[in-house]
């Protein structure tokens, strides 16, 4: 028994011994383990940290070639437009250069001519060459179409005064506001002893030119039935104002009329088929001055 409780108590005092020994084996693996744990632990946010040191600087690489594709589009752009911009002023100046044989100076415009009286030498021939100055007086007495000018084509408002007489043919015509007159285009007051308006000879008429050609009339008038068409001088006075147009022969107002197309221009003579006619005392007063910034070449 005392054996037994002896060797019970050795067994029994060993017990925690082994229990001790169990434990300290324990703690000793458990603390291998946490420090095995911790060592993964570590890793794993060694990685980590290295992988989010990667991507960063992946991502900066990325935005960095982002920029640099960005300054090289920039040059690339800038510089093909220069290249452009030459190549467009050098195709220019070669263009120039082949369209046009030689330089041609831009023509001076023509001096404005002073109101007043003027010479007949200062006269344009547009159609005809049977005009012909004799002393004070502009004269034609052949067949076809005759056509003269004088001014310049920045005139606007004006009184035209001229005296005519007519001594055969169908009649004579004052040109105003008439702008390129090689193939004028205006208006024109004629004398007309030919036409026939309300059941007698002879008529007073304001008609539009153009391009030339004289178009029928957009006023007319008549006279008395005893008018002295032929061999009478005549005071021929014609009124430019805005859209209104007056005529008036020996101060007698004989016609009125109104067109807005055409708003300056010369003036200028006409006669056609076989009429003989000679006029004299021109002069013109101007109601406006005219515009001296308007380029005021003839059209010539």
């Amino acid at each position: 028994m005392g054996l037994e409780e002896g060797g019970g108590r050795q067994r029994q005092a060993a017990a925690p011994s082994f229990d001790i020994m169990i434990d300290s084996n324990c703690g000793r693996g458990e603390a291998r383990s946490r420090r095995a744990y911790a060592l993964e632990s570590t890793g794993r946010r060694a990685a980590q940290v290295a992988d989010y040191a990667v991507g960063m600087e992946t991502g900066q690489s990325l935005v960095e070639y982002c920029l640099l594709l960005v300054l090289i589009a920039v040059i690339v752009l800038g510089s093909v437009w220069l290249v452009g911009m030459q190549v467009s002023r050098a195709y220019g100046t070669v263009h120039t250069n082949i369209g046009e044989s030689e330089e041609v100076p831009t023509p001076a415009p023509t001096a404005t001519p002073e109101e007043g009286s003027s010479s007949w030498q200062e006269w344009r021939e547009a159609a005809g060459s049977g005009w012909r100055a004799e002393t004070t007086r502009y004269c034609v007495d052949q067949q076809g179409e005759h056509r003269s000018f004088y001014g310049a084509e920045n005139w606007t408002d004006y009184i035209v005064r001229v005296k005519a007489n007519l001594y055969q043919g169908e009649g004579y015509g004052v040109f105003f506001r008439a702008i390129d007159v090689s193939h004028v285009s205006g208006y024109v007051f004629q004398y007309e002893p030919a036409c026939r308006y309300l059941g007698r000879e002879g008529c007073f008429s304001f008609r539009k030119v153009v391009g030339g050609g004289v178009e029928y009339p957009f006023a007319r008038s008549g006279a008395p039935s005893d008018y002295e068409w032929y061999n009478a001088a005549k005071d021929i006075e014609v009124r430019v104002e805005g859209s209104s147009f007056r005529a008036f022969i020996d101060g007698e107002e004989v016609l009125m009329g109104t067109d807005g197309e055409y708003t300056h221009g010369q003036v200028g003579l006409r006669t056609w088929d076989a009429s003989e006619v000679c006029f004299w005392e021109f002069t013109i007063t101007f109601l406006d001055q005219p515009d001296r910034d308007r380029d005021d070449r003839d059209g010539q």
